[in-house]
């Protein structure tokens, strides 16, 4: 749910920037940069949350995970994604692949297409160009308000996803009933399948005993690619289970994967990044100063709540 808060932020702030100076008639320069069509090359995995704009399902929680190939000269060849819109959970092959079109500002416009005609329209921006390109996007389609990021791949990472050793993740959005929830942790994994042992926090606005305090992760959990249709070989596409949750995941590197629940017990959807470095464990060990940006639901009111600050 922070995710939908800091969309919102980005949103709003592109708005008042397209909008200022616009009062005279004057049509605006030309963008400039660097930027072109060739930025835009290779495998990227991309991440997005926020809410249906259809009549069906208008304001139901909806989040994807997925990959896209870039030529490098305005096609996308081949696309996947994970989705979980109001609860429903799907695979949807891009098979059509697509199209894009990059400004030299880094601003563009991406769309991916299935077999059945349906089409995800997306407003692009880029941060960094390939092969370490990276970027935001929001969906432009008028189905769906969602918004995040997308990632290069490193295609190596398709066929060992993860090292050995233990990954943070973050997952938020909502429970079977609605109510928003999210969980915050760390598990082992052996970097040949299996997972062992971890902790995690839970935050279950519907649940009266949350937040629940450290549970413990048990060992027994385990991942494994998905060589289905190529899934893994094209995109990295995989699945893991630890801590009585399942999730699709696709690699970015090796020390980060997004990642979107699939078990049905809740709709969420996150990352999962190797931890690095000392890691304390002690208080004296946490020390310095540190940013930090939170989002979720208000319990009281039940809107939104966010905050970013410095301690």
């Amino acid at each position: 749910m922070k995710r939908l808060a800091f969309a919102f932020v980005f949103a709003l702030a592109s708005l008042t920037v397209a909008c200022g100076g616009g009062g005279n008639g004057t049509p605006p320069p030309p963008p400039v940069g660097g930027f072109t069509n060739a930025s835009l090359k290779g495998n990227y995995a991309f991440s997005m949350a926020g809410q249906d704009a259809t009549s069906a399902l208008f304001g139901a929680f909806i989040t994807r995970v997925g990959s896209f190939v870039a030529d490098g000269n305005g096609n996308i060849t081949n696309a996947i994604e994970d989705l979980d819109d109001g609860g429903a959970i799907s695979t949807v092959s891009f098979s059509q692949g697509g199209t894009y079109t990059i400004q030299a500002n880094g601003k563009g416009i991406l769309t991916l297409q299935t077999a059945a005609g349906t089409a995800l329209q997306l407003s692009i921006s880029l941060a960094a160009a390939a092969p370490a390109g990276k970027g935001f996007m929001i969906q432009t389609d008028l189905n769906a308000t969602s918004s995040g990021n997308f990632s290069q791949q490193d295609i190596s990472s398709f066929t060992q996803p993860f090292s050995a050793s233990t990954y943070i993740f973050d997952f938020s959005g909502t429970e079977s009933a609605g109510f928003p929830i999210t969980y915050v942790g760390n598990i082992a994994l052996n970097g040949s399948g299996g997972a062992g042992t971890g902790t995690l926090d839970r935050n279950d606005g519907g649940n009266p005993n949350d937040p629940s305090g450290p549970l413990t992760i048990n060992a027994g959990g385990s991942y494994q690619l998905d060589n289905n249709a190529g899934n893994a070989a094209n995109f990295g596409r995989g699945t893991i289970t630890f801590g009585g949750l399942s999730f699709a995941f696709y690699p970015v590197d090796q020390t980060h994967a997004f990642m979107l629940e699939t078990d049905g017990s809740s709709f969420t959807s996150g990352d999962a990044f190797q931890q690095s470095g000392t890691i304390a464990t002690q208080t004296s060990g946490f020390s310095g100063n540190f940013a930090f940006l939170a989002g979720g639901t208000g319990l009281t009111n039940a809107g939104a709540f966010t905050l970013a600050a410095r301690f």
